[in-house]
């Protein structure tokens, strides 16, 4: 995969089933120590499962798949009101997927009717966010952390569209 690649994003479905956990997997095992133990990745990991996908591909959700070539390089989710996951390959990171991914997800939000999209953002992620006007959601009822262990914090923050 090259950072340079032309994306080619459109609507998921359970046919991608088989490599949008890889790509998560690796999307997180890339992230620098300095955000997150070995320990605290492989909790976060664990946290892929099956069941989570699913929810992402019911069809009241909205997800989207992002190719460069043959190779799956970005997955987004949105779920209600929520973006409940965004995740790009390592190897295409800053090249401007990710922003379109969240882009992409906002448009459908409000289509959808969505006045405020809300996410957990996690520390590594968190001013890929802001600089997209996302700002801290202080009236977020639900725990800051990713896990129900706490094992990844992160921070409720929320955009009026």
């Amino acid at each position: 995969m090259h950072a340079d690649a032309a994306f080619v994003i459109r609507r998921a479905g359970p046919a991608n089933d088989a490599d949008i956990l890889p790509l998560l997997q690796e999307a997180v095992t890339a992230i620098p120590d300095v955000w997150y133990t070995a320990c605290q990745r492989e909790a976060w990991k664990a946290l892929f499962t099956p069941e989570l996908l699913a929810e992402c591909l019911r069809p009241e959700a909205h997800a989207v798949v992002a190719h460069a070539g043959a190779h799956l390089v970005g997955f987004a989710c949105l779920a209600g009101a929520e973006v409940k996951m965004l995740y790009v390959h390592p190897t295409v990171q800053g090249t401007g997927l990710g922003a379109r991914l969240l882009g992409m997800l906002e448009l459908e939000a409000r289509r959808r009717g969505v006045n405020r999209l809300h996410l957990r953002a996690s520390a590594n992620a968190r001013a890929f966010y802001e600089r997209r006007g996302f700002l801290q959601d202080t009236t977020a009822q639900a725990p800051t952390s990713c896990d129900c262990a706490g094992n990844v914090l992160c921070t409720w923050l929320a955009k009026s569209l």
